[in-house]
């Protein structure tokens, strides 16, 4: 008889495999909490596509931003993906579902005055100032932080 296994199970395994960190295995044991409580699932092979579906619409309703929505529901189906290559579960229902088009969080940019403020502004703390000073920098030079942060 083949195992079964709770979603849980899988994730601490698919954790180890991959070498995933504390802070991203806490994030899906999370996601994958919430939906287990919301649909009062116990084992990994009785997700179905529509408990995805339903989880989606709950968290939209709880206005999560389009990117945090885009990151649970990638969770959900690397877990499942992962579940499916070992054959845990006969079929992928995350493969059924299909994220719609969300809408794009909209950039505003800083404008000439608030960065002449920002360039003015009295700091007493060293470390704010260094900040303000790197985010300075990144305005006039167009170089990312992830850049940045490498030196």
């Amino acid at each position: 008889m083949k195992k079964t296994f709770t979603p849980l199970e899988v994730i601490t395994e698919m954790a180890m495999y991959y070498s995933l960190s504390y802070k991203v295995e806490r994030r899906i044991r999370l996601v994958y909490s919430q939906m287990c409580q919301l649909f009062d699932l116990t084992l990994i092979n009785n997700v179905t596509a529509e408990h995805i579906a339903c989880i989606f619409c709950h968290w939209r309703s709880q206005n999560s931003t389009s990117e945090n929505l885009r990151k649970r529901i990638g969770y959900i189906k690397r877990v499942l993906k992962y579940a499916h290559a070992r054959g845990y579960i006969k079929n992928n229902p995350a493969e059924l579902f299909r994220l719609p088009k969300l809408p794009r969080a909209e950039i505003i940019s800083i404008t000439c005055e608030e960065l002449e403020r920002i360039c003015k502004a009295k700091l007493f703390i060293p470390r704010l100032e260094r900040v303000r000073d790197i985010f300075l920098f990144q305005c006039y030079t167009g170089m990312a932080y992830a850049d940045l942060k490498l030196f």
